[in-house]
C-alpha cells in the first residue's frame, strides 16, 4: 500500500520543482525525498518524473498520479479541517440526567436559548429523583448532590442547596408544630424512596433524626403536593420553586427554621474524558451562569 507521506513527498517536489525544495520543506535530507519517491515508482510500477541535471518533468502517468494526489490531499485537508471545527463547536448527542427541582427551577425555563444557540446538538434530557448509572446509561452530564457512586467522576460545583421542613396550615391545626427536631418522629410523613425507610432528616449541628414515612414518593413534586394536602410533614428542597410559591400563597408553613440543615454543595457530574469535549464543557459553562443569576 502507498504510504501516505510517500504521495505528499511526490506532490512537493512537482510544486517546487526540486528535490532540494521539497527537502528543506519536509526538513529532511535530498536522499531521503529520493528515495521516497523511488519507492513510490516501484510500488506504482511505473515512473512519475524525469530528471535531467537542470529540472524535473512530470511524465504523463506522472501528471495524471500528481492531479489524482491533489484531489486526496485536499479532501485530507477538508477533513482535518472538518475535525478541527468539531473540536471547538459542540456537535452531536448531549445526554444530561438532573434531578426535578433543578430541572424545572433552572433547565426548563432556560433549555430552549440553548438549543438554538448551539442547533448541531442534540440534546436528550432525563429527569428523574433517581440516581443513575453514568457509564451504563451513557450519561455525559449528571446532575446531583455528592455520594459514593461520584467519586470516580469529575465535578463542577453549582451552587449550595438545602432541605427545609414544612406543613400544610390544616396539618399544623389538626396535629400542632414539632417544638424540637426529635418531636418529628411523632408525625405523620411523607418520604422519598431514595432516602429509604426510615428517612433520616437533618438538621443543624448534624442532627439527624429518623422518621417512618406515613408515605413514600418517588419525585419532588409529589411529595410536595401531597405535603400540600395534609397527608404528612414534608421535608422539602428549599430551591424548589413550587415550594416557594406554596410558601408565600400559604399554602405550606416552615418549621423549626432556626434548626434548618446546613446547605450542601449541587454538582454536575461528567467523566474525566470528557473534560475537554465542547459539547460538555459549552453546556456546563451555560448551566453555571444560569444558576448564578
Amino acid at each position: 500500500m502507498v504510504k501516505m507521506n510517500h504521495i505528499l513527498t511526490f506532490t512537493l517536489v512537482v510544486e517546487y520543482n526540486s528535490f532540494i525544495g521539497a527537502a528543506k520543506y519536509l526538513n529532511v535530507s535530498k536522499a531521503t525525498v529520493s528515495k521516497q519517491i523511488a519507492d513510490l515508482e516501484s510500488e506504482l510500477g511505473a515512473q512519475l518524473l524525469t530528471r535531467t541535471t537542470r529540472r524535473i518533468a512530470l511524465t504523463d502517468v506522472g501528471q495524471a498520479y500528481y492531479n489524482h494526489c491533489k484531489s486526496v490531499l485536499a479532501q485530507l485537508d477538508e477533513g482535518h479541517k472538518i475535525i478541527d471545527q468539531m473540536n471547538d463547536e459542540p456537535v452531536g448527542q448531549l445526554n444530561i440526567h438532573s434531578g426535578t427541582v433543578f430541572a424545572n427551577t433552572f433547565l426548563l425555563p432556560h433549555i430552549n436559548k440553548f438549543i438554538k444557540a448551539h442547533d448541531k446538538l442534540s440534546i436528550s434530557l432525563y429527569i428523574s429523583d433517581r440516581k443513575p448509572d453514568i457509564n451504563k446509561e451513557e450519561i455525559d452530564i449528571l446532575i446531583g448532590v455528592s455520594n459514593k457512586t461520584e467519586i470516580s467522576l469529575s465535578r463542577r460545583k453549582l451552587h449550595d442547596v438545602r432541605h427545609i421542613l414544612c406543613a400544610a396550615p390544616g396539618f399544623i391545626k389538626k396535629h400542632g408544630e414539632p417544638h424540637l427536631p426529635h418531636d418529628i418522629v411523632n408525625y405523620p410523613f411523607v418520604g422519598h424512596t431514595s432516602r429509604g425507610n426510615p428517612n433520616p432528616i437533618l438538621f443543624k449541628n448534624d442532627e439527624k433524626v429518623y422518621v417512618k414515612p406515613t408515605l413514600m414518593v418517588n419525585t419532588s413534586y409529589a411529595m410536595t403536593k401531597a405535603t400540600i394536602e395534609g397527608v404528612g410533614l414534608g421535608w422539602l428542597q428549599e430551591e424548589n420553586s413550587y415550594v416557594q410559591k406554596s410558601i408565600k400563597k400559604g399554602k405550606l408553613v416552615e418549621l423549626l427554621p432556626k434548626n434548618r440543615e446546613p446547605t450542601f454543595p449541587l454538582y454536575a457530574y461528567y467523566r474525566e474524558s470528557d473534560a475537554k469535549q465542547p459539547k460538555v464543557i459549552t453546556f456546563l459553562d451555560f448551566i453555571t451562569q444560569l444558576v448564578k443569576k
